[in-house]
């Protein structure tokens, strides 16, 4: 019995495309490529620089950054000597990734409610097409869908799909730990600093959650979110750098006093940490939760309401299952929660 003898199997690939991107920095192996692509690259994606048509390298994607950024490092050729790197053209090929025989992910129950909104009902229900899967063995706290394997899909999703729901974010970390989840999906600000700090898990990445955003109710924009050192501190020290900014083009007219939706089941904490950066004007800008709707995408903002961030939840597993969640796309395991947002008139 052979022991301790990992097995690697090369990728094949497929699609190969020019992509909309430019190099911008070449150190050692390691080729950083910005993106300008509204589909990027996924880790071990296949890359190949050319100029004109001369192949100077090939390399595989190690990492990416927000859709914005890839790290290549090359395995074949080398872009050291390289001086125009506008001029390289950037091809990318896409790996085929097999689908996994069982995907156990762990979801919040209906009843976990997060810092911004609590949810009446919970739904989950996959962007795939009718008849991908069926439904398999059901409880209260899980689900199961068998995949037909006739039907085919474009991305490598598993045989057999579990979903698990927890109504208690410890006890979801503590199933992941222990083995018993693959990948564990939270909302924003839930993941605790055990969690964030640990080196085994500190690969975490994010899944965009598209239902809804946390806005501004003004007469006008209260400028950046990035530059505004109340905001900073909300997503700093209550989600843990969890939402996103949304960029605004206006500048800030001057002090504002933030006034958090009662509707927020963690407004009390909000309201207070915004507090401390309050100013005595009377300029109000009310903050709160806006659920999008999602029957028509995500569709345009309600009138009055300003985006200043949006949300990404945490997803966290075992390192050598990134590259598969990279293929299979985070965002669609995500989005897949359908939350109907519980109201409360002010």
């Amino acid at each position: 019995m052979l022991a301790g003898i990992g097995l690697f199997v090369a990728p094949a690939f497929a699609d190969l495309r020019r992509a909309t991107a430019e190099v911008i920095l070449v150190c050692e192996r390691n080729v950083y490529v910005a993106l300008r692509d509204s589909l990027p690259p996924l880790r071990n994606d296949r890359v190949i620089f050319r100029r004109r048509k001369e192949t100077l390298a090939t390399g595989l994607v190690n990492s990416t950054l927000n859709g914005e950024l890839a790290v290549v490092l090359v395995i074949s050729g080398s872009m050291a000597k390289v001086r125009k790197l506008a001029k390289v053209e950037v091809w990318f090929e896409r790996s085929q990734m097999p689908p996994r025989p069982v995907l156990r992910v762990g979801y919040p129950a209906t009843s976990r409610a997060n810092l911004l909104f609590a949810c009446d009902n919970l739904d989950l229900a996959f962007a795939l097409p009718s008849g991908a899967y069926r439904a398999g063995p059901t409880t209260v706290r899980s689900s199961t869908w068998i995949r037909d394997p006739a039907l085919p899909l474009s991305r490598p999703w598993p045989d057999t799909l579990i979903a698990r729901f927890f109504e208690d974010a410890t006890d979801e970390e503590i199933a992941l730990e222990r083995g018993e989840l693959d990948v564990a999906i939270f909302w924003p600000g839930e993941l605790s600093r055990h969690m964030r700090e640990q080196s085994r898990w500190q690969t975490h990445s994010f899944g965009m959650y598209e239902w809804g955003f946390l806005g501004a109710e003004a007469d006008s924009s209260p400028g950046d979110p990035a530059t505004d050192p109340a905001l900073t501190a909300l997503n700093r020290e209550l989600f843990a750098d969890d939402l996103r900014y949304v960029i605004q083009t206006k500048a800030p007219l001057g002090p504002v006093r933030y006034e958090v939706d009662l509707a927020c089941p963690g407004w009390r904490q909000m309201q207070r940490l915004l507090d401390r950066y309050a100013s005595t004007t009377t300029r109000r800008v009310r903050l709160a939760f806006v659920e999008r709707d999602s029957t028509s995408g995500n569709g345009a903002e309600p009138d009055g309401i300003v985006p200043l961030f949006i949300l990404r939840c945490p997803m966290v597993c075992r390192e050598e299952l990134e590259p598969y969640l990279d293929a299979l796309d985070r965002s669609t395991l995500v989005n897949a929660l359908k939350c109907q947002v519980r109201k409360r008139t002010r």
